[in-house]
């Protein structure tokens, strides 16, 4: 309906009779206030027609919003599910509010659309056997006590491995054709396709149907070979690993490469030669170490000292030599197979190397605890009686080397000194 005009409005059709009342002269003036008033009175009635139109624009505006509400209703009951992202429960009471649990998230931040996202910890890490009492986080890899492999899925956990409800792992049964793990031996297959232990061998060496794997090498079981194998490849070897032996002293590896034959003594990282035997094709041997023998404890010809002993030098009937440790400047020997290489050295002018009486002979045991297994007799070079050179025979005889003048006369009371270098056989 249309809208009435509003009593509060000022009145302007009086002011039409005012002016005809009025003494002013029907003229310009006259014309224009007659306009102005017209005007003012169609102003009135102009402001009455936008309140009118406003009027019908809400009413059309709450129409409409009221038929969306009943299309709504017509096309999508209250009554249907929803997935909400806020608590709507009382217009749709079927609505379930989505919410990020443990371990999601939700984006956002593009207009209209929702990513969920996992969080957590998405690395694994091996540690090993369970070990009681250790507290595993979300991503840790452990053995059992069972032999299972298991992955923590929670941090703080502390209690052992459990196995998935229902589950037997060692009930398993293989498939037709073998695969390893499982508690039903592994028999031989009945045709040898893939997987089939009967892929062991071929022709005559392979395994028949329903055998067991005797008579194969197993790597947990002590084989025995009675017939001669063959290792071929480029440069093979064997590593041979003591597990009782100290760090780094548990490696030897037998190793043939470029015509030569290698025993190493490796680390245990077996990156590091640490000794070395290279054996030639034509018998030859090279070392980087010593060799011994005949269970010695000096290497073959490295030279050793005799310990200083007084009753090593001592004359023979007729006399005595008494020598201090002093006067023994060399006593010393190496010893190669069944060859004793010794220098001996007493000194006349240091120390103490006494004769008294008028003894023929003078002894020296042979050093080593060797005994003289050679008819020889030596010069030596060098020897000094009381100041004055000489010379002396030495003949190696048992134990001992005797020393006596060239004439055979008896040494005389006073200091005695010789320097000689002796080679001969021993046992």
């Amino acid at each position: 309906m249309a809208l009435e005009k509003d009593p509060s409005l000022p009145e302007f059709s009086d002011l039409k009779m005012m002016l005809a009342q009025s003494k002013i002269p029907d003229n310009a003036l006259s014309q224009t206030l007659s306009i102005l008033i017209d005007r003012l009175d169609q102003l009135e009635f102009q402001k009455a027609d936008i309140i009118q139109n406003i009027d019908n624009s809400v009413k059309n505006i709450v129409t409409n919003i009221i038929n969306i509400i009943g299309s709504l209703e017509g096309s999508a009951p209250n009554q249907a599910t929803y997935l909400t992202s806020g608590n709507e429960s009382i217009p749709l009471p079927n609505s379930k509010q989505l919410l990020a649990g443990t371990g999601v998230t939700f984006d956002d931040t593009v207009p209209n659309r929702r990513i969920i996202n996992a969080v957590g910890n998405t690395d694994l890490d091996y540690v090993g056997d369970y070990v009681p009492g250790n507290t595993y986080n979300d991503g840790d890899i452990v053995v059992g006590p069972d032999g299972i492999t298991y992955v923590c899925t929670k941090n703080g956990v502390n209690t052992p491995p459990e196995p998935w409800p229902g589950s037997s792992p060692g009930s398993v049964i293989h498939h037709t054709t073998h695969e390893p793990g499982g508690g039903d031996p592994m028999e031989v297959d009945a045709t040898p396709t893939r997987g089939s232990l009967r892929t062991l061998g071929t022709g005559a060496n392979q395994a028949a149907q329903g055998s067991s794997l005797a008579g194969y090498a197993q790597l947990n079981a002590n084989n025995i070979f009675t017939q001669p194998q063959n290792l071929e490849s480029n440069g093979p070897f064997i590593i041979l690993k003591d597990t009782s032996a100290p760090v780094d002293q548990r490696v030897f590896r037998l190793l043939s490469t470029s015509q030569l034959l290698y025993i190493d003594a490796l680390n245990d990282a077996q990156n590091a030669v640490i000794g070395r035997f290279i054996f030639y094709r034509n018998g030859s041997l090279k070392a980087n170490g010593y060799f011994y023998e005949e269970n010695r404890l000096t290497p073959i010809g490295h030279w050793q000292n005799q310990p200083f002993n007084a009753a090593d030098y001592f004359a023979g009937a007729g006399g005595t030599w008494t020598v201090g440790s002093g006067s023994v400047i060399q006593n010393r020997y190496a010893i190669i197979g069944r060859t004793l290489h010794w220098i001996l050295y007493v000194s006349w002018f240091s120390g103490s190397s006494s004769v008294t009486g008028a003894p023929t002979a003078l002894n020296v045991r042979i050093p080593g605890g060797f005994t003289n297994n050679s008819n020889t007799v030596f010069t030596a070079a060098y020897s000094v009686i009381n100041g004055a050179r000489t010379t002396a025979d030495v003949a190696p005889s048992g134990t001992l080397v005797g020393i006596s003048k060239l004439d055979v006369s008896a040494f005389p009371v006073g200091t005695f000194g010789i320097i000689c270098q002796l080679t001969f056989e021993v046992f």
